[in-house]
């Protein structure tokens, strides 16, 4: 049975919520002096604020096909590498690149991958509920010491959450104002903690259930889709952000928007220079697969895709 709301659980040892994931990230950096953070290019910016507010300087890498780095890292004192497990599916690069890296020097950005799990002797491991479940803040960090926290901002949390609220019942696009303002709300980062009403949320979800659910519908797109996909992932054990799927055209993702299939761009205002990474930013469309579709919605969204695509040919 789900935890009661009245449940408030000690979280596991060297576990600590924080308000948000570039919150739990620039506090790790500060606790440890980190000099200097190696990171994807292709990367949210959030990572470059949470960078900068901790006092940071920034290095990026390129990415291979495999998403893990194309280039031999050098680490010297006070340097970390922040390896990303993207959509939840690239748990085979993080592998791979750690075999060549002092984990002690690894931060995983598993704020893709909620359902992922943490990998012993990495430095930390960062999370960001809100991507997979349904809360409006909250970012938790895996590592040993754990930096200090400040009480959470209850009421800011209450405003939050409204857009959720709101959008039981109506389509996204008319709660994506309130959507932009609770985000707009995390761009400045504190120490504070994650709100309790976001934690007892969490608490409270059947978590078993949310992944069963992406792990089917991300199965049956592949079904649908795969044999058109320029991409090939490989779900394994993991629980996935979204299904990833790429016919090499960058007008694809606007074309599904007009006939209202709304998929996230990862991440609008970076810039990228390698071919994978062009793919990934420009050509690349993030169909969802959350808990809230079932097998006829994914067969909907299948069959708008490729008649889209039939269109544009």
């Amino acid at each position: 049975m789900p935890a009661s709301f009245g449940a408030h659980r000690a979280l596991p040892q060297g576990t600590r919520d924080y308000e948000s994931a570039r919150a739990a990230l620039s506090a790790f950096l500060r606790a440890r002096n980190a000099r200097r953070l190696i990171c994807p290019a292709y990367i949210c910016t959030a990572i470059f604020d949470a960078a900068r507010h901790a006092g940071v300087d920034v290095e990026t890498y390129p990415l291979s096909e495999n998403l893990q780095p194309a280039t031999t890292l050098s680490l010297q004192d006070g340097d970390f590498v922040l390896l990303v497990d993207y959509f939840g599916l690239n748990a085979s690069g993080i592998d791979e690149a750690l075999a060549s890296l002092d984990p002690a020097r690894v931060i995983v950005d598993a704020s893709q991958a909620w359902f992922a799990p943490t990998r012993p002797g990495v430095a930390a491991t960062i999370r960001s509920p809100r991507k997979f479940l349904p809360v409006a803040d909250g970012g938790v960090l895996n590592a040993e010491p754990l930096p200090p926290v400040e009480p959470a901002d209850e009421r800011a949390a209450h405003e939050r959450i409204r857009y959720l609220l709101e959008r039981i019942g109506a389509q996204p696009d008319a709660t994506r104002e309130a959507y932009l303002a609770a985000e707009a709300m995390l761009e400045t980062i504190s120490d504070r903690a994650m709100p309790f009403q976001t934690r007892a949320i969490i608490d409270a979800l059947d978590k078993d259930a949310i992944a069963s659910a992406r792990r089917a519908n991300f199965t049956r797109f592949e079904a649908l889709l795969g044999d058109s996909n320029g991409w090939r992932w490989n779900l394994g054990q993991q629980v996935p952000l979204a299904y990833p799927f790429t016919i090499g055209r960058t007008d694809l993702r606007a074309h599904l928007i007009r006939k209202r299939l709304f998929t996230p761009r990862y991440w609008p205002g970076i810039t990228v220079t390698e071919p994978v990474e062009r793919r990934l930013l420009e050509e690349t469309v993030f169909l969802p697969i959350d808990e809230r579709y079932d097998e006829h919605d994914i067969a909907r969204m299948a069959d708008l895709t490729l008649e889209t695509i039939k269109e544009l040919s």
